[in-house]
């Protein structure tokens, strides 16, 4: 909740494989965050299922950007 009331956006694990990212602010702005150890792609899903398509995802490192619509969404994780 607090990353969420600081900078429009929160992302939490979901096991070893997939995250949680919520995102309030502007859709679609570039969000940048840490991808876990060992992850060489990933993919962005909506979290409920009559939600608007997810977005898109990139890996470059260790690190993910991510453009997102506002609401809630799944990444998971590929080679994590």
């Amino acid at each position: 909740v607090r990353a969420l009331d600081e900078r429009a956006w929160s992302l939490r694990p979901l096991g070893t494989h997939a995250a949680l990212l919520r995102h309030r602010g502007e859709p679609r702005e570039v969000l940048r965050f840490a991808a876990p150890a060992g992850a060489s792609g990933a993919r962005v899903r909506p979290a409920a299922r009559a939600s608007a398509p997810g977005g898109a995802i990139k890996l470059e490192g260790r690190t993910a950007e991510a453009r997102v619509d506002r609401g809630d969404h799944v990444i998971e994780w590929t080679g994590a």
